[in-house]
This record gives structure tokens, sequence and C-alpha cells, in this order.
């Protein structure tokens, strides 16, 4: 059997989706550089071709995947016409509570490294003024922005343990929760 032809750009992408489901399906002890190799079929070295360092590999994971649920979130808010419904609120929120990416986050968090991405585009920032169409965006945003964003990356990390030593046994209280902290920012 022959070599598979990839472009740098198909093979940096599925060394990431290769590091990505070793970490949600293993955790962050399967995202080695050899493991990944392994999984691919193709050399060590090859994967450190594509980012210099097993470190190199890790930032750029941490990147992607702080990048894609900022396009999710950007995307959800440009979805359709005219105001943000609570319904396509809702699915924001229930995409930032994912429990999958808890996980990637809490990982991210324990090797001490910043869960968004870079500063200088202003990710964030641009989720508030889609939110405000692009008006002026109130200093109440920003902060109700934060509790949401908290509120949903707290309860996609460990939700499940809190409702647990609550004694809420209701798998749909996970909605549940996401439709009281709607209802209490719109109102």
């Amino acid at each position: 059997m022959g070599r598979k032809r990839r472009t740098a750009e198909e093979a940096r992408q599925e060394i990431m989706d290769v590091a990505e489901e070793l970490l949600l399906t293993e955790g962050p002890d399967a995202v080695r550089v050899a493991r990944i190799a392994k999984t691919m079929g193709v050399s060590h070295p090859a994967v450190l071709h594509h980012y210099g360092s097993a470190e190199g590999l890790r930032e750029a994971l941490y990147q992607q995947g702080a990048r894609r649920l900022r396009d999710e979130m950007l995307s959800l808010i440009d979805s359709g016409p005219g105001a943000l419904s609570p319904a396509r609120l809702d699915g924001i929120l229930a995409r930032m509570a994912d429990p999958k990416k808890g996980k990637l986050l809490a990982w991210v968090l324990a090797q001490g490294r910043d869960p968004f991405p870079p500063k200088e585009e202003r990710g964030l920032s641009i989720i508030a003024s889609r939110l405000t169409n692009g008006s002026d965006v109130d200093p109440a945003l920003n902060h109700k922005l934060m509790l949401v964003v908290l509120a949903m990356y707290g309860d996609a990390m460990m939700g499940d343990k809190v409702r647990a030593r609550l004694g809420i046994d209701d798998a749909s209280d996970r909605a549940q929760f996401r439709h009281w902290l709607l209802e209490t920012l719109l109102s």
C-alpha cells in the first residue's frame, strides 16, 4: 500500500483531529506525539515536522479548540434574521456547556493556559458587538457575558458533579439550568 499524500494543511488538520479525539476519548495523557503518529500511521518526526515540538502541538490544539468554540458562537448568533431569540441563545448556552468541550477546557486550564484565542483577535468583544448588532456595548452586557461564560464553562467542566452533590438526578437539569440562567439574564 502506498503512502497517503496530503498537503501540509491537510496533514496539520489530521494531526489536530487525532490529538483532539485522543484528548476527548482517553484524556490528556494520551495526547503524545508518538501516540498521535502511531494512530495516524506516520513517523514521530513527521508529526513534529508540522509543529516543531510537543509544546507547539499542544499550543495549536489549545488554539484550535478556542477558535472553534468562538466560531460556533458567532455562527449561532448570526444564524437568523432579526433579534437574537431565546431559542438561539439557549442553543449558544448549550454549546458552551457541552461536557466534551468541558474536558478540553479543563485540560487547557490545568496546563495554566488561557482558554481563549489570542487577545489580539478580540473574540469575546466581537461576540458582544454581534449581540448588540454593532451598537456600543454596555458595561452591564460585558458583566452578563462574563457570568454566562463562567457559568457555562463551569457547567461543562463540573456541572454533573455539582448536581450529584445537590442530589439532582434528573438528566434534564442541564437544560433547566440553562433556561433559568437565560430567564435571569433577560429579565
